[in-house]
Parts: structure tokens; sequence; C-alpha cells
């Protein structure tokens, strides 16, 4: 089951390159950004866990948009993402 979902994703390069680097890349940066006040540490103003998600957005974005397109294997990638994805709504879900 695992080798066919694996061919599938390799046998249309371009097109999962395209859907990791566009929506799921912009789904977990955003996730990202929302989880961070639950796992960064609050400044002495109490404002850090809030303002440094928001300046490092582009940052993280970035960093999402680039891994599905300089990753050599694809199914790795899609792994990485959705389980970077998964802890993220995690982290948010525990935190309420």
């Amino acid at each position: 089951m695992i080798g066919k979902v694996a061919e599938m994703i390799s046998s249309r390069p371009v097109m999962t390159r395209w859907i990791l680097a566009g929506p799921i890349a912009l789904v977990l940066a955003i996730v990202t950004m929302a989880a961070m006040p639950f796992w960064f540490p609050a400044g002495p103003a109490g404002l850090d866990h809030l303002a440094i998600p928001i300046l490092l957005f582009p940052l993280i974005w970035t960093a999402t948009v680039l891994y599905p397109c300089m990753d050599e294997k694809l199914p790795r990638a899609v792994v990485v993402m959705t389980a970077l994805t998964a802890m993220q709504i995690a982290v948010i879900i525990s935190a309420f």
C-alpha cells in the first residue's frame, strides 16, 4: 500500500511539487505561526510570544515553499510536511 502511494507521488513530480509548495506550504506556515505562541517562551513584557511568530511568518513560509522544491525524494517531503502540520495542529488542540 505504501509503495503504491509513493509510486503515485513520484509518477507526477511537477503536480506534487506544485501542491506541496503552494497551498500545503501556506497552510503549514499559517498553522505553525498559530501554534508558536503555545511553544515559544513569553518575553519580559509578555508580548514576544505573540509578535515573533508574526515577524517570522515570511521566513517560515519561505522554508515551507523551498523544502519540497529542493527535496529529491517527494514521498519523504509529503510525509515530513504532513507530520509537521499534524504536530502543529496537535499543539493548538492541546492548548484548548
